[in-house]
């Protein structure tokens, strides 16, 4: 590579760096032993607004968002904290190749905890965006080839 292609790279790299830090950030998933402890046993945290993603009855995916935080991201339906459903769907989460769900801290582009992400297929895109928008995306297993 020549000296005058690496400005021009370095340059385009440099325009778009701003673009990408306004505009929010990849959150990423951690995951949480004592939050999984707390889900086996039915005790998720209460004040979290949560989401399911998948069929009705047996879900891929359960979030919970910490207030304000709020899910924007299509194929999740909330969770009416009014009912039982929530416990139900925790149990009932998707079994793939007989893997127990485990639970994840959701963690924001700053670095901050803003909610929990419950489901046996551990991989799954985060974005944060301003005004406490989270953007957690249908979960998918990945295709090994």
């Amino acid at each position: 590579m020549n000296r005058t292609s690496f400005l021009a790279i370095l340059i385009i790299v440099a325009l778009i760096t701003p673009t990408f830090s306004v505009s929010g950030g990849t959150g990423v998933l951690k995951r949480n032993r004592e939050m999984e402890r707390a889900f086996f046993d039915g005790r998720p945290p209460a004040d979290f607004r949560y989401y399911a993603t998948g069929r009705e009855n047996v879900p891929d995916a359960i979030i919970g968002l910490k207030p304000p935080w709020r899910q924007t991201a299509r194929f999740w339906r909330e969770i009416d904290p009014e009912t039982q459903d929530l416990n139900r769907l925790i149990r009932s989460v998707m079994r793939i190749r007989d893997r127990d769900p485990y639970a994840f801290d959701i963690v924001s582009s700053d670095g901050e905890v803003i909610g929990v992400y419950w489901s046996t297929i551990y991989f799954a895109r985060v974005d944060t965006r301003p005004e406490y928008e989270a953007r957690v995306f249908k979960p998918r297993e990945p295709t090994w080839e």
